[in-house]
């Protein structure tokens, strides 16, 4: 992998907008064997510009799913015939058979051309299209990207079923905004690196899942003065299949010659000083599939200068499907720079403990609510409070939707910070907000998580592995608070009020029963969400406030209680397609005859705007004929190609 991101600089060449360079600054490779690449902008206006380069002179495919599935998707479909002519559509899915043309165009055609064995295809859409049919899908979470290509060219306008290695889906954070710079905006000469990682560490065979440790100490250079990390990447070359994510944490208390030295598993009761790093203080954080990450210009992570900078930890978590030995030498590269910027930055965590009061009763779908109080932002930010700049949302498998919604201290809400209602665990990426956010003093921050475990027999409970769940919102903020992590967890009085409202069916806690095992046993939890969702809304102090600083300080007393946070102001979310002009058209197929195979959508015989294309009979396709001939681009589970990214975990929690 490669920090600095390479960058896609590509002429937009539309009568529509007029011709212009546009970067476009997300890209991923969608397929196993990198044919089918896609580039993407989102303006300031909600509009998706995107461009997919497949290696084929056939036909490509490619569709937004709400669910991974065909059925319900949202498609545009081109090539480029023989003679020149080119075919393009706005279609959507109603099964596992050639997409369905839209009875009108949302999507304007921007580039399809054919070059050396490569098709291009560039467009824009709103990613809410205001489409009032149910033709299209708003764009807006995770997206599932569906896509599907054919080597061959259709015959008489009818394209031929893909083959099974020719289609797919990919989890693809698309309504992301762009980063705060692409490159280091430092001269070459003023930026450092510094590789932190294991050297041929043997792990032992026996166990699946292995948690690695190394303490390690800056150099003497870097140990006299404070430096800013400004970008890190992770070193994971040939162990891709193994490695699924990796760790660096500040230790704030010094780690003696014997932690230093140790290289092992994490699990191991005589690491006192390495258990106090962990979860303390993160500083860099990969994750399967995850991307180098490159800070904003004004702001970056501190490191050195300071005796509680000068040693850290590095964790890794290995996944060995053979449970045979492994030898590793993951790690992670820290960019630097010795001229430090204008802000000291840090990752802070907010939303529910990790604990046994995060309880997804099987065969449901439930909530659960973690509160960053007003106390904590009132003792934990500085005067001027901070700027919230990236977001990660982290649950496990049964998680499905998260949100944190912003309360100002007179009970007014703001829009949410992030929300997700399509969540993949198989993806958490640290996105930036579109407009960075002011978090100020006095503040509350309500994390909201879903989980669905209609398919699971046994009660879920909180915890480290993957099969437990967590509800954690990660935040890049500068300038650096006293306050790293803001969560809450439930009470003695808490369990006393469920059970005075009969949530558990009439069952009772013994005097000596861990709350764990008490959940576990519980036979009816159908009482359980209305009682919580009662005792959030009772205004009793319930919750217990978890506030604290990087040392691991608390920084309110977790004695004193606290209520639910209460909203008196709600925010309502304006209404984007009540202020935008509308067009319609009444035919979605763009078919353009060119001399060349190499025309952009600017220099075509007829328009290719989503609100004037021209009707093409030849390549128009009934609905019986789309139900019984074609291609479909069907994906099942076993095909899915799934990615994980970034993933920073602190407060007592470990991604399995």
């Amino acid at each position: 992998m490669t920090l600095v991101y390479s960058l896609l600089a590509l002429t937009l060449c539309s009568a529509a907008f007029g011709a212009k360079e546009v970067v476009l600054p997300h890209k991923e490779t969608l397929d196993a064997n990198g044919k089918f690449k896609i580039a993407w902008f989102v303006d300031d206006n909600d509009v998706l510009e995107l461009q997919a380069v497949v290696e084929t002179t056939g036909w490509i495919a490619l569709g937004f799913s709400p669910n991974g599935g065909m059925p319900g998707s949202d498609i545009v479909m081109a090539w480029i015939d023989e003679d020149g002519t080119q075919h393009f559509s706005d279609r959507h899915a109603t099964g596992n058979a050639l997409p369905i043309e839209d009875s009108h165009s949302n999507v304007e055609l921007l580039e399809l051309s054919e070059n050396e064995g490569v098709t291009t295809l560039r467009f824009r859409r709103h990613l809410n299209t205001c489409d009032k049919s149910g033709e299209d899908l708003t764009i807006e979470g995770t997206s599932r990207l569906i896509y599907a290509y054919h080597d061959e060219k259709p015959v008489n306008g009818v394209p031929a079923k893909h083959s099974a290695t020719h289609r797919s889906v990919r989890s693809v954070n698309i309504a992301q905004y762009e980063p705060p710079q692409l490159a280091f905006p430092e001269a070459e000469e003023d930026v450092k690196h510094i590789d932190i990682r294991f050297e041929q560490a043997v792990t032992p065979a026996g166990e699946r899942t292995r948690y690695w440790w190394r303490g390690f100490r800056l150099p003497e250079e870097l140990r006299t003065n404070k430096v800013h990390i400004i970008g890190y990447d992770a070193l994971i070359e040939g162990e891709e299949a193994e490695a699924h994510h990796l760790l660096l944490y500040i230790c704030h208390k010094t780690l003696n010659d014997t932690e230093l030295a140790y290289i092992g598993n994490s699990h191991s009761h005589n690491l006192g000083g390495l258990h106090a790093c962990n979860f303390a203080q993160p500083v860099a954080g990969w994750a399967v599939g995850g991307e180098a990450v490159t800070l904003g210009a004004e702001y970056g992570f501190p490191l050195g200068g300071h005796e509680t900078r000068e040693t850290l930890l590095l964790e890794l978590h290995l996944d060995v499907a053979d449970e045979a030995e492994h030898t590793t030498s993951a790690g992670v590269r820290i960019y630097y720079t010795e001229k430090l910027r204008q802000h000291d930055a840090a990752i802070v965590v907010v939303g529910g403990n990790v604990d046994e009061f995060l309880v997804a009763p099987p065969g449901m779908v439930s909530d659960r609510v973690g509160y960053c109080t007003g106390a904590c932002t009132q003792a934990g930010l500085p005067e001027d409070g901070v700027t919230i700049v990236a977001s990660l949302l982290h649950m496990h498998t049964l998680g499905t939707r998260m949100r944190t919604q912003h309360v100002r201290a007179d009970g007014t809400e703001l829009e949410p910070i992030d929300s997700n209602d399509h969540y993949d665990f198989n993806l958490q990426q640290f996105l930036w907000l579109k407009e960075p956010r002011k978090l100020e003093r006095g503040d509350s921050l309500i994390t909201t998580c879903t989980y669905d475990a209609t398919q699971r027999s046994t009660v879920t409970l909180g915890g480290e592995s993957t099969s437990a769940e967590m509800c954690l919102h990660y935040f890049f903020v500068y300038p650096a608070p006293q306050a790293s992590v803001c969560l809450s967890t439930g009470s003695s009085a808490l369990v006393g009020d469920l059970l005075q409202r009969e949530a558990f069916g009439g069952d009772v806690i013994g005097a000596e029963q861990e709350l764990g095992d008490f959940l576990e046993g519980v036979s009816d939890y159908s009482k359980l969400d209305p009682a919580l969702r009662a005792a959030e809304a009772s205004g009793k102090a319930l919750f217990t406030p978890i506030c604290l600083s990087p040392g691991q300080q608390y920084l309110v007393n977790p004695g004193n209680l606290v209520t639910g946070v209460a909203i008196s102001s709600p925010f309502v979310e304006e209404d984007v397609c009540a202020l935008r002009p509308t067009t319609t058209t009444t035919t979605t197929t763009t078919t353009t005859t060119t001399a060349s195979t190499t025309t952009t959508a600017a220099n075509a015989t007829g328009s290719t705007s989503a609100a004037d294309t021209t009707a093409d009979a030849s390549s128009t396709t009934t609905d019986s004929e789309s139900e019984s001939t074609g291609p479909s681009m069907e994906v099942d589970s076993a095909s899915s190609l799934m990615i994980a990214a970034t993933v920073l975990l602190v407060a007592g929690a470990s991604l399995l």
